[in-house]
């Protein structure tokens, strides 16, 4: 009972597996939130008052901030605390594909949000996102990706009356009963 258990191993190595690509997610992230967060202040405010359009695009940076270093620093603490991966595991990427496609499907939702309008480009970058992070069942991905672009497209565009342009190739939120 003195040595760990196989569940434990593999723990062990699952982790070690995942340190650094979730640092390098982690970095991508910090420096995407802060670049989007800067870029929000270009967002002109026409009212008095502490909320304005560019509160919730704000808020979201400053909590892609706080996860993204959340996620570095839980990845390096887990590889300074593993054993080495056994020479049968997976070796990791030597590049961190994953923060770099992250990084790429959100300066990808700008000229997505030009071409289909905000409901259509949340709902491509959304199916992306989840397709990257392994969602691999069809009807997961279209249903969740549908659902969270007409639950983003109420809550900015209907509840808040933030302007959103139409789409120049299509615009899915003329399909909207709303």
């Amino acid at each position: 009972m003195g040595g760990r258990s196989n569940h434990e191993a593999a723990d062990g190595q699952r982790s070690s597996a995942l340190a650094m690509p979730d640092l390098w997610t982690g970095l991508v992230l910090i420096a995407v939130a802060l670049a989007l967060l800067i870029a929000s202040f270009d967002i002109r405010v026409d009212e008095a008052g502490l909320v304005g359009p560019r509160a919730v695009p704000q808020a979201v940076c400053v909590l892609l901030l706080i996860a993204g270093a959340a996620l570095s620093i839980a990845s390096a603490r887990r590889a300074g605390q593993v054993r080495a991966p056994e020479p049968s595991a997976r070796a990791e990427p030597s590049i961190p594909w994953r923060a770099l496609l992250l990084a790429a499907l959100g300066l990808a939702f700008v000229p997505l949000f030009g071409a289909f309008g905000y409901l259509g480009a949340t709902g491509l970058v959304t199916a992306a996102t989840l397709a990257l992070f392994g969602v691999r069942r069809s009807v997961v991905l279209v249903c969740t990706a549908a659902v969270a672009a007409v639950v983003w497209h109420l809550a900015f565009v209907e509840l808040m009356d933030v302007f959103a342009p139409a789409g120049r190739v299509f615009d899915a939120a003329r399909l909207l009963p709303f």
